[in-house]
């Protein structure tokens, strides 16, 4: 159990380092991790996101929810190989060369 402990700092440490924004979808319970440091970069603190998957749904872009939510769909019914998309966020904030620009 120590091993497990000392791995998971370990990879704390180096994802804080990184700054790098870390979510885990646990389709069987609907539940989703989102790291405090992925929050952030979508602009929110960390009790401002609910662990779920309503919470990336609602985030994101009106023009392509439908399209995102159905790629999404059709994966879970086929998880062959993995699935990649890109897709538009509504965030608060986003931290450009060291600054930050409100956008609501």
């Amino acid at each position: 159990m120590e091993e497990l402990k000392e791995s998971y700092e370990l990879y704390e440490l180096a994802i804080s380092a990184a700054n790098i924004g870390v979510w885990d979808w646990k389709t069987s319970s609907d539940t989703v991790y989102y790291s405090k440091i992925w929050k952030a970069q979508v602009g929110y603190q960390e009790h401002e996101l609910a662990n779920n998957f309503e919470t990336w749904e609602n985030l994101l872009h009106p023009d392509e929810a439908k399209e995102v939510q159905q790629r999404v769909a059709e994966y879970i019914e086929n998880p062959e190989g993995h699935m990649s998309m890109n897709l538009g966020l509504d965030i608060k904030t986003v931290l450009i060369y060291g600054y930050y620009l409100k956008l609501r």
